[in-house]
């Protein structure tokens, strides 16, 4: 007698307008993005029950944030003040306009398929750029049309390129 075969799962989704919060909270322990999310999620699977079907699951996952903030870290911040050890910290954002990125799934363990995509307007929030008094014209509140990194103290520049 043949042993009978493992009940097989298939989901294809499409979702927007969910709120990004809620997706994370399902897979992470703590949330670090915030916006509107789009999913399109193609993923099978057998099992007996849910643990099974875990353990079992392939497919692939693409997400699409847009007008979110990162929370726990100032890129701009970190960019500019690149010599320092930045670490997470909660009151930290950075607004952006679009985050996304592709992901596979293979015996139930999600990889990154390709480079994460991250996209912000300059001008967009602007109070990120009033941390810096000194790189913006006071008068307009505007950002610099241009920076010129200076090094950290006890860093040579790089000479000859």
């Amino acid at each position: 007698m043949r042993p009978p075969s493992l009940p097989r799962w298939r989901s294809v989704s499409a979702r927007s307008d969910v709120p990004a919060e809620k997706v994370l909270a399902q897979v992470v322990d703590s949330v670090f993005l915030s916006g509107a999310a789009k999913l399109d999620l193609v993923v099978a699977g057998e099992g007996r029950n849910a643990q099974e079907v875990l353990k079992t699951l392939d497919g692939k996952v693409d997400v699409t944030i847009e007008k979110g903030r990162l929370i726990g870290f100032n890129l701009r911040r970190a960019l500019l003040e690149w010599w320092r050890s930045w670490s997470y910290d909660p009151q930290q954002r950075t607004s952006f306009d679009k985050i996304s990125g592709n992901y596979g799934i293979k015996d139930g363990v999600v990889r990154t398929l390709g480079d994460l995509s991250l996209t912000w307007t300059r001008n967009r929030d602007h109070l990120e750029w009033d941390h810096y008094p000194a790189l913006t014209d006071p008068r307009s509140k505007s950002p610099p049309q241009s920076l010129s990194p200076t090094p950290a103290p006890g860093c040579a520049p790089a000479r000859g390129r």
